[in-house]
């Protein structure tokens, strides 16, 4: 039989695994799951993320240059390549390069048909 104390310890050991995954990731970890950053010259779309934007929706397999516009008509731009087959959703200001200021904008990752199987 288990003493109250070891299973105590016990529980304590099996939370802490549980919560081990949630600690914070790198940003290249987190870049690496929707893909990864492209040529600036070479792209499928441009959007141009203005103040009021809210969402963006793209599709898996998608090159995407960002531009993103502030009330100073001041722009920065970047490129980047939705590597992410099985969809998804991911923060803008996480995908942008560091030191970039992008807006709090989820982009959602619709799957590509030619991958999926449809």
């Amino acid at each position: 039989m288990f003493t109250l104390k070891q299973i105590g310890t016990l529980a304590a050991c099996c939370m802490l695994s549980f919560a081990a995954p949630a600690r914070a990731e790198s940003a290249s970890q987190y870049r690496w799951q929707f893909g990864d950053s492209a040529e600036g010259g070479r792209y499928d779309r441009e959007i141009v993320v203005a103040p009021n934007t809210r969402w963006i929706n793209v599709t898996a397999g998608q090159v995407v240059r960002f531009v993103l516009a502030d009330t100073a008509n001041a722009s920065a731009a970047f490129t980047w390549h939705f590597d992410a087959f099985s969809g998804g959703v991911a923060d803008l200001r996480r995908l942008a390069p560091d030191g970039m200021v992008a807006p709090n904008i989820k982009v959602y990752i619709a799957k590509d048909s030619h991958y999926s199987g449809s």
